[in-house]
Formats: C-alpha cells, structure tokens, sequence
C-alpha cells in the first residue's frame, strides 16, 4: 500500500486501535485505554510525511525508461556523471530529460547486462563517485513480479531511482502471564555503514533479492544478521506491506516496498549480530518505541522504520 494517500486514515486507525488496546500498560504516565492527543497524532503523521514527497520535488529529475516502461528517476547531477563516465551506455536527452539504454545494451541478455552495468558501476565507485557498495544485486523491473530487466547493485539503485523492495521484521516479546506484547527488540545500526550509520533498526531488515522468496529472504536475513536459528526465523509471519517515495541522505530518489513481518520471540532469547551491518541488539519496552516515535526530536530510528513501526502498532 501507499501510506501518502492513507496519512489521515491511518492516523484515525491509530486512534482508535490506542483508545481501545491492551497491548501498553502505559504510555509517559497514561493508563489504557487512552486516547492520543492531537499533537501526538500529528507527530505520526509526520513521521509519515517525513519520508513521503510531491512529484513536484522531483519534477528536475530525468526519467529513465526501459522499451517505453518508465522504471526510475535519475537526479541531474548523476546524469552528468553518466554523460561523462558512461554515454557509451546510456542515451541521454537533455531537451526531454529522458534517459535510456544505449540500444546494444537494451538486446543484452539479462546476465550479459547486468554484468556489463555492474562493471561500470564499479569503476564510477572506485573513482569515488558512488557511496558505499554492497556486493547485493536487487531486480530492476515494471512491477515486483514482473520480469527482472537487468540486477542492479543496491548501492546504486537510488542514483537510479528505481522501485526497490525489501523485508522488514518486528520481533516482539510477550509476557508469559497476560500474553500481552511488552517489549520490542531493536537493532543499533553499524557506525560503519554507509547508510543511517549509528541509527536504530529493526531486528532484521534488508533487501529482496531475486529469485528467493520473502519468507526465504526474512530466514537468510535472521541468520545473517541476528543468530535467529532456522528453527524461530521460520515462524515469521507476513502481515502487511508499506511503500514510500522520498529522498536518501544524498537527495537521490528512494521508491521502496517493504513487506512486513512478524516473529514472536521467546523471552530468554537473545539475539547477537553476526555480520558487520549491526553493531548491537537492545529489547525495549512498547512504552520507549512509543515515545521515541512520537516524542524524540532527534531521529534516532533509520526513517523508513518509522512506518513498519506505526503498522506494528496499528495492528
């Protein structure tokens, strides 16, 4: 789903799903149920709107376009890097603001293309034109089940802003006794990374890629980045999908889908990074993810989190 068109919806849903919840025991003082203040909600909304822009905030964008099928936007300072670094593969028109394969790209086999816009890509990182590289490739297609056109680095998939999906994964705890949600497991990002360094996370997140599907991806995932043994990571749960348009750290167009899950997770279980991309685990009450979602003034969840985290609530 869209979440711009669904703001107002949501924000009344939250209302009534707070006033009516037993899952929070309190919220900065309040017993349930309880009802969000204004102000509350509209810290939710722009939550919402933080990650969410107007066409019009993109409308200098060029418009990348595969056999007549828009499939991104590329910001006018990538496209001068592309006139410059690689015009033996992309067409550029300035006068349409339109950009494409150059056509022996385009007859390409999907393995001989990606291989190809790989390469080049990797130069334009080597030469410190691209930030960070993940070694992932993600589809480029019309729709998410659409064919694959080529596999794009992740890294660069903003620069071509172009639809990315990925899986999200709340992992809860309840309390033996009520059976109520009480804590929430959050990720603290590696100071390293690339991307929202240092920021807080969900227990898993990452990329779709191709050829595996959501419930395989959340298991690799689990295993990869939190020690999740095959054993729980399997009884995740796929509860919803939320979508955004927005700007990256570097103003390069972000048009992700993220497929949410659930995992309950026994309360003696520990989760511990096993990679690089997550430098520690912290549980948390429902309380604390409350009030850093509405209340803290410095944004310390990585932004798209936010809108996984208001469709945990919601439900």
């Amino acid at each position: 789903m869209t979440l711009l068109p669904l703001v107002n919806y949501l924000v009344i849903q939250l209302l009534v799903a707070c006033a009516l919840s037993s899952q929070m025991s309190s919220l900065m003082g309040r017993r349930v149920p309880y009802l969000l203040t204004v102000k509350e909600m509209n810290l939710l909304q722009s939550r919402v709107n933080q990650l969410n822009i107007s066409p019009n905030n993109f409308k200098s964008f060029y418009q990348f376009t595969f056999q007549d099928n828009l499939i991104g936007y590329v910001q006018p300072s990538f496209i001068s890097i592309l006139k410059n670094k690689c015009s033996d593969l992309y067409q550029i028109n300035t006068d349409s603001q339109l950009i494409n394969f150059q056509p022996h790209v385009q007859q390409l086999s999907l393995h001989d293309k990606t291989t190809l816009l790989n390469d080049r890509h990797k130069q334009l990182h080597q030469e410190g034109l691209i930030r960070g590289w993940r070694n992932e490739f993600l589809p480029v297609s019309t729709s998410y089940r659409g064919d694959p056109i080529y596999l794009l680095e992740r890294a660069m998939v903003p620069y071509f802003g172009v639809k990315a999906y990925g899986v999200h994964m709340n992992g809860f705890v309840r309390d033996p006794n009520t059976h109520e949600i009480t804590h929430l497991w959050v990720g603290r990002r590696s100071r390293h990374k690339s991307t929202w360094p240092g920021m807080l996370d969900h227990v898993v997140a990452g990329g779709q890629p191709y050829r595996i599907s959501l419930l395989d991806n959340i298991i690799k995932e689990c295993k990869e980045e939190a020690n999740i043994p095959y054993e729980l990571a399997s009884k995740a749960k796929a509860v919803s999908a939320v979508s955004y348009t927005g700007f990256d750290e570097f103003q390069n167009l972000k048009r992700d889908v993220l497929f949410c899950y659930d995992l309950q997770l026994p309360s003696d279980f520990i989760p511990t990074p096993n990679d690089d991309e997550v430098e520690s685990f912290e549980l948390h009450t429902m309380e604390w993810v409350m009030e850093k979602l509405i209340y803290e003034s410095k944004d310390e969840y990585k932004p798209n989190c936010n809108l996984v985290l208001i469709d945990f609530i919601l439900r």
